[in-house]
């Protein structure tokens, strides 16, 4: 090789290496690690991935049973990196050499930091297949997550609340995971197009089509398929159970025992309670919420209560009840009116009832006995209750401030996470009724 020839090919060589370091170090990957607030840990994970040009990322969050989170409006101008997630929008900065980012979450007080680091995205836990089905004209997608072991499996249909999420709605897809990494497969799909106008017998019906679907999957024990109905859907499962062979367990979690006209003034008055509110408001509030379920349900007047509309708009409660704004309102109450107790007088099969002591959403206080004794006129005989100290209406503990002040290591703060016991109470009833 001539020297011309050696200096144009190291020319070309230092040319490349050049050009591959101005690029962007890539963030693609697995990273883990934790924020911490005045020496409490959480431990946090995420997953970037490049698509086109367009960066992405997921969070997981142990501690609150989430995975599968998205992260929101990332900017990444090296090595500073900005995305909004869980816990706010920290200022990170990326050490590409080391492959690790630090940051910090200002709008905390005290602040939080992050520190990732790069690591192995650990083995798949279980395999995902797309699901579709239908109940009558109406078409349902969804995702069908398998354990890896070899089956026949027990499944189990997640019935999502009132929320519009269904499967891309991060905690009904964490516990699908939860129940498809001990071994349980699960099934999550989306609400139907215009779920708004749907009736709750609708609904219910597309959670009995999700289980004529698992009926016949190879691979599932069509002995040993349950549903889980969670807020809201702890009203349709029944209903859907009852409108289908083959359901032989229903878990039920945050599920109100009573008719949704009686939740709602459940709702308003414990609401309220707990922020304090004067026993004048409160009763105020439940007074108004009463006169809109008597337009919906009894033939009260629209104009009486248009005008008590207008006057609650400047009342303090104002933003807790649902104020009936138009007659669509009152339609949307009429639409949902439902009295669980006809079903669950009904339901013999085995039942997980599941609640937060201080959810406000469902109080306990106002349907853990209610359902004990609709389930023993139908002669059930398996219903198993628990009630999680200090959790709330997704059966996570908030965050506080331990001891009332910053005095580590008596006085800290507590991240919130999901209820200890919630997850192992959840899985060892199903296994213990799927096993035999």
């Amino acid at each position: 090789m001539s020297f011309r020839i050696l200096l144009l090919s190291l020319l070309v060589l230092a040319s490349a290496a050049s050009a591959r370091a101005a690029e962007p170090p890539t963030l693609a990957g697995h990273w883990e690690g934790a924020v911490t607030r005045l020496g409490s840990v959480q431990i946090v994970r995420i997953d970037f991935r490049e698509e086109g040009e367009r960066l992405t990322g997921t969070a997981e969050v142990p501690a609150l049973g989430l995975s599968g989170l998205p992260l929101e409006q990332i900017r990444y101008e090296p090595p500073a990196l900005r995305f909004k997630f869980i816990y706010g929008e920290p200022a990170i900065t990326v050490d590409a050499e080391r492959e690790e980012m630090t940051g910090i979450i200002e709008a905390w007080e005290p602040d939080v930091r992050i520190h990732l680091k790069r690591e192995m995205a650990p083995p798949p836990a279980f395999r995902e297949e797309e699901a579709a089905f239908r109940n009558g004209d109406v078409s349902l997608a969804g995702t069908l997550l398998r354990p890896l072991t070899p089956g026949p499996h027990p499944a189990v249909v997640l019935v999502h609340g009132s929320a519009q999420g269904g499967r891309s709605d991060p905690r009904y897809r964490s516990e699908a995971a939860l129940f498809a990494r001990h071994g349980i497969a699960s099934l999550i799909y989306d609400k139907r197009t215009g779920s708004d106008s749907a009736t709750f017998d609708d609904l219910a019906g597309d959670a009995a089509a999700a289980v004529r679907f698992l009926l016949g999957r190879e691979g599932i024990d069509p002995r040993k398929i349950g549903l889980a109905g969670y807020s809201q859907g702890g009203w349709l499962a029944p209903m859907a159970a009852a409108k289908t062979d083959g359901v032989a367990f229903l878990i039920l979690v945050n599920a109100p025992a009573v008719s949704v006209e009686e939740q709602e003034i459940q709702r308003v008055g414990a609401t309220l309670a707990a922020e304090g509110a004067s026993e004048e408001d409160v009763l105020r509030a439940v007074a108004y919420t009463k006169k809109v379920f008597d337009a919906a349900y009894r033939g009260g007047s629209w104009e009486e209560l248009a005008a008590a509309t207008e006057k609650a708009k400047s009342a303090p409660w104002a933003g807790t009840v649902q104020l009936a704004e138009s007659p669509e309102d009152v339609e949307g109450w009429r639409r949902q009116r439902f009295d669980p107790a006809p079903v669950l007088r009904k339901t013999t099969m085995p039942v997980l009832a599941v609640f937060g002591e201080s959810d406000t959403v469902v109080p306990p206080a106002g349907n853990v006995e209610p359902l004990r004794k609709l389930l023993a006129e139908a002669g059930n005989r398996d219903v198993t209750v628990k009630v999680f100290p200090r959790a709330h209406h997704g059966i996570e503990q908030y965050g506080e401030l331990r001891q009332g002040s910053w005095s580590w290591p008596t006085g800290y703060w507590v991240w919130g996470r999901r209820a200890p016991g919630y997850e192992e109470t959840l899985i060892g009833w199903v296994q213990e009724r799927t096993e035999k």
